[in-house]
This record gives structure tokens, sequence and C-alpha cells, in this order.
């Protein structure tokens, strides 16, 4: 009777055990704690908007094309959320389509956000930026030190990416979607400016600190 029980025993254990390491693997809980992050990305910017296929409307008006390199941090929480602070460093080149009277010029900017994201069975992550959260200001350019301030803000915006297996390592990529730029002055809720523009960048994020752990989690 003992070595009947102690059959059904290891079957049982070995469940547990197998549903354990499941659950561990499938939630991923090691995705938590501070990511530092540097990337480049590229904007496409068109008054006039896109079309479905994201190409240009017609008629053709200013489009132009910027650059970018970015750093900053990521703090993912257990829960599933998370808030990010970039500083963005980017240049508007020469181009024939700038809109009339713009200059090519140089900026840099910093903007923050809060995000959920989800982690697949196999470690693809994506972020989405959670939409009304999102507040930008110009560092240095022509749009820095006025009087009164110019902030920005997107309506949105996606990330997705790999994990690395000891989970120290992030990999994203932005996807090609159409965003809304709007740029306010401040004292004034209602935008002073607002373009359609695509934005595509990667980012490499490594963790440089543990998170908090709650009480119960594994």
């Amino acid at each position: 009777m003992k070595k009947l029980a102690v059959f059904l025993m290891i079957p049982a254990l070995m469940l547990l055990a197998a549903s354990t390491a499941s659950a561990y693997y499938y939630d991923w809980w090691g995705i938590h704690g501070t990511y530092a992050m540097t990337g480049t990305g590229n904007c496409l910017w068109s008054p006039s908007g896109f079309d479905a296929q994201l190409n240009t409307n017609a008629p053709p008006a200013p489009v132009f094309g910027s650059h970018f390199a970015a750093r900053g941090n990521w703090e993912f929480e257990w829960n599933g959320k998370g808030h990010t602070t970039f500083t963005q460093f980017g240049i508007v080149p020469p181009a024939e389509t700038l809109p009339p009277g713009a200059k090519a010029n140089a900026a840099s900017l910093e903007f923050s956000f809060d995000f959920t994201y989800t982690v697949t069975h196999d470690g693809v992550i994506t972020v989405e930026m959670l939409p009304g959260t999102f507040q930008g200001k110009f560092l240095t350019g022509p749009n820095a030190n006025l009087t009164p301030e110019k902030t920005f803000t997107i309506d949105k915006a996606t990330f997705v990416g790999s994990i690395s297996s000891d989970h120290r390592t992030l990999t994203l990529t932005t996807e090609d979607e159409l965003q809304t730029f709007r740029q306010y002055v401040t004292g004034n809720p209602n935008p002073v400016s607002t373009c359609p523009t695509i934005c595509n960048g990667s980012r490499v994020l490594i963790k440089v600190q543990e998170a908090y752990r709650p009480t119960g989690l594994r």
C-alpha cells in the first residue's frame, strides 16, 4: 500500500513541477526593473496626411524626413505596466520638400509616457503606449527656450521585440504606424500645429537595476 502511495505521489509531483515551470516560463516574471536604452530612427512628415497604404496624400504638400538618436530609461513593473523617459537628438536634413520658410536644423527633445506590455511564451514582447500619457518638451533647437514654452505630444506608439533568455537584454522596434504629432503653446489648450507622421526605429535595452518584488509573487 505504501509503495502504491509513493507511485501515485510521484506523477502528482511531476505534474506540479511541470505546472509551476510552465507558469513561470509563460508569465516571464523576469521582466521587471530599470533598463537603460539607446537607439536610432527616422520619421516621415506629411502635413497632407497618408493614405491606407501609408503613401503621402495628393495633392502634393511639403513632405520631409528627420533622423534621430535616443537614450533613456524604461521602468518595467511586475504587473505588466511601466514608464519610460527618452532624450532624443534629431536632425532635419536639407530637402526640396521642406515647408516654405523652414530650414534644415538640429534639435533635441525629451519625452515620457506610460505603457503596458505583454510577453508571449517564446519571449516576444509587445509594448503599447497608454494614450494620453505622452508628455514632450523641446530642449534645444528652433522650438526651445521660447516664451511661452512649446510642448508636443503624439497619440500612439507600439514597440515589438525579443527578450534574452536571462531577461537582461531587450530589443525593440517601432511598427510603421500612423501617428499624429501635435504641438502646443503653454496656456493654450488647442494645438498650434498638427502633422501626421510615420516613425520607425530600433531600441536596445540593458537591465541596470532590479525592481521591488511584491509579496506573494514567485
